[in-house]
């Protein structure tokens, strides 16, 4: 079989589905509509808000400050799941990880924040069984 034929005949790669995009789905069906299928990023007051202030927690770095280690931006991949994005903050403490995502505002208990952090959750537990986050975090740390 020639190479144009396998790749005419190969099966379509499974798509990866943004970490965001779950958050998406879950707080507007509609809205993840419109962002993920047909590319159009609806931006308000507050999303335009939320982008300028994400610009400065986006800097990729590595800190470690009074035995807590800090990794900002760092990429998570999940191919059991079909998952993957960015988690804002990663910090190690006595070997136990804390996965967190900044939000604007007031903490809520928000289901779509809950599930993007357990989706960055499993992809930690993926790649590092043995250091399994235990709490997760938005802005505030909290137990899911």
């Amino acid at each position: 079989m020639n190479l144009s034929t396998r790749l005419t005949n190969s099966e379509p790669a499974e798509q990866i589905v943004p970490f965001s995009a779950l958050n998406a789905l879950e707080y507007c069906p509609r809205r993840f509509y419109y962002e993920y299928v047909q590319g159009e990023m609806l931006v308000n007051a507050l999303v335009l808000e939320g982008q300028l202030l994400h610009q400065r927690v986006d800097q990729p770095g590595l800190l470690t400050e009074k035995g807590v280690e800090r990794i900002h931006r760092l990429y998570l991949c999940s191919e059991r799941l079909s998952t993957a994005g960015y988690l804002d903050l990663l910090e190690e403490e006595t070997g136990k990880l804390l996965p967190v995502e900044y939000k604007r505002g007031k903490e809520g208990r928000w289901l779509n924040d809950h599930i993007q952090l357990c989706a960055q959750a499993l992809c930690l537990e993926e790649h590092l069984p043995h250091l399994a986050p235990l709490t997760h975090g938005s802005r505030w740390p909290r137990t899911l």
